[in-house]
């Protein structure tokens, strides 16, 4: 989901001071969906993992409806959907990769994929303070407050990634080989710790993130697919649209024709 959805009721806030290190934002959505109006998002994988906290009607995710209050979403390689229909109201919070690790102590590896109802975590109380907060603002505040209860500060300082993830290039221009030339370490332990703490190996991560630049690449009008692939660092155009088509769902093309239908319907 981005910034295009607040016709929908969608807004971005930013994480304290404390939490700015590993939490990338907060969303909100807040809106009526008429059952015959059904309207599908976009979950773009990005590497991190989050929690959704659901104030309304079941989530549908995936074509899956999740009756839980609260759900903790493990990292993809794959885009999915949510679904908006009936009453909305979500609050959710975006990892960056390797944070969640040091708010739940679980292995991301065992979450990849994965949507959880968050069932064994001391959520409660919490979510009695969380429920009756006023405003998306003072919710964030009671969810903030939450996280940093949740977080083990001891083992986010161990983080063996700590400073590698911070600077890897957001074009994905990175492999499995100059990580481990960096990190001293050998490459089988490198993927790993990637797994633990990120829930992907590096070589998908990296591919995570060239899809990723190469979305935003297809968003400006006057650059081309071939020009496209060039600037993501692809050589192969067959090489670019499998990628693309694996993570996204959509060829290149089938993708900008969707943004180009959405910018019609806005």
């Amino acid at each position: 989901m981005t910034q295009h959805l607040t016709h929908l009721g969608f807004r971005f806030f930013r994480p304290t001071t404390a939490l700015q290190p590993l939490v990338q934002c907060y969303w909100h959505i807040r809106c009526h969906v008429g059952q015959s109006a059904l309207a599908d998002e976009f979950l773009h994988p990005e590497g991190g993992s989050g929690v959704v906290f659901n104030f309304a009607d079941p989530l549908i995710f995936n074509g899956q409806p999740y009756l839980s209050p609260c759900l903790l979403i493990g990292p993809a390689q794959r885009t999915g959907t949510l679904t908006l229909s009936g009453q909305v109201d979500a609050i959710g919070v975006r990892f960056y990769p390797g944070a969640a690790h040091a708010f739940f102590q679980l292995p991301l590896a065992e979450l990849h994929g994965c949507l959880l109802p968050v069932t064994d975590l001391p959520l409660e109380a919490s979510w009695q303070q969380v429920w009756e907060a006023g405003t998306a603002a003072e919710r964030v505040q009671q969810i903030e407050l939450w996280l940093l209860r949740q977080l083990d500060v001891q083992l986010q300082a161990k983080n063996p990634l700590l400073a590698v993830l911070p600077s890897l290039p957001d074009s994905g221009q990175f492999s499995t080989a100059e990580l481990a030339r960096r990190m001293a370490l050998g490459e089988r332990q490198v993927e790993r710790l990637f797994r633990q703490w990120v829930g992907l190996t590096p070589k998908q991560l990296a591919r995570i993130r060239r899809v990723q630049h190469a979305r935003e690449l297809l968003k400006i009008p006057q650059t081309d697919l071939t020009g496209t692939a060039y600037h993501a660092g692809y050589f192969d155009q067959a090489h670019f649209i499998h990628d693309f088509k694996q993570v996204v769902g959509l060829t290149p093309g089938q993708y900008r024709q969707r943004l180009k239908q959405r910018d019609r319907l806005e």
